[in-house]
């Protein structure tokens, strides 16, 4: 009878392992589609050369509320600008968007917004 106690806890306790590892390989494969690894911007993140990306986006995010106190930070994004060089686009939330350097870190300025530009509402 002793035995018989002994084996099934020992195959109550390997069927518990397998279940575990089936929900973290769920979890895992979550993780990885939640990341975007899936999705066709993943090429773009995997053609930066080495050593174009020296700021990460939260070093980006604090150099602009710095330069910018009293703001928020609403979003920050990666961007390629026309010279092919990497910039951080931080939106605020009082509208405006900073341009930060993605190797150096230096807050560039405000991007031109092209919506004021247009000028076309206001024709008699």
């Amino acid at each position: 009878m002793e035995n018989t106690t002994k084996r099934f806890t020992i195959n109550r306790t390997f069927i518990l392992g397998i279940i575990a590892g089936i929900a973290l390989a769920v979890a895992g494969m979550g993780i990885v589609a939640a990341s975007g690894a899936g999705d066709d911007d993943a090429g773009e993140i995997e053609s930066i050369e080495r050593g174009a990306l020296n700021v990460t986006d939260i070093e980006a995010r604090d150099a602009v509320l710095e330069a910018y106190p009293g703001t928020t930070v609403e979003e920050v994004d990666l961007d390629t600008q026309s010279d092919g060089s990497l910039v951080y686009d931080v939106s605020l939330d009082n509208g405006k968007e900073i341009m930060v350097d993605a190797r150096t870190g230096a807050v560039l300025g405000e991007e031109a917004d092209d919506a004021d530009d247009s000028g076309g509402d206001d024709e008699d």
